[in-house]
């Protein structure tokens, strides 16, 4: 019990020990820009429509984030951006600027 309480009072005064956090942040020489551009992209996985019109412009630097439920085609959409998929309609593109 004595040491459960040692224990308990070293956690709590390490919970009130405020702390200092830095942050930098570094910028990486842009040699070049990789532009992926989706424009009316349709894609269907047995009979089923997975991406319908989708189009898109995506530069370096940018986030892409995609929410949805499981099945509703997130992983086939990016494997599609990404060149892994080829779309059943619809173009992408990418340039790679100097």
């Amino acid at each position: 019990m004595k040491a459960l309480k040692i224990l308990r009072k070293a956690r709590n005064y390490r919970r009130e020990v405020t702390g200092t956090a830095r942050m930098q942040r570094h910028e990486a020489e842009l040699t070049s820009k990789l532009v992926i551009e989706a424009q009316h992209v349709n894609f269907d996985y047995g009979n089923r429509l997975v991406v319908q019109d989708f189009s898109t412009t995506i530069i370096r630097g940018d986030k892409v984030c995609v929410i949805g439920p499981n099945g509703s085609g997130k992983t086939i959409m990016f494997k599609i951006s990404l060149g892994d998929l080829k779309p059943q309609s619809g173009s992408i593109r990418y340039i790679l600027e100097y």
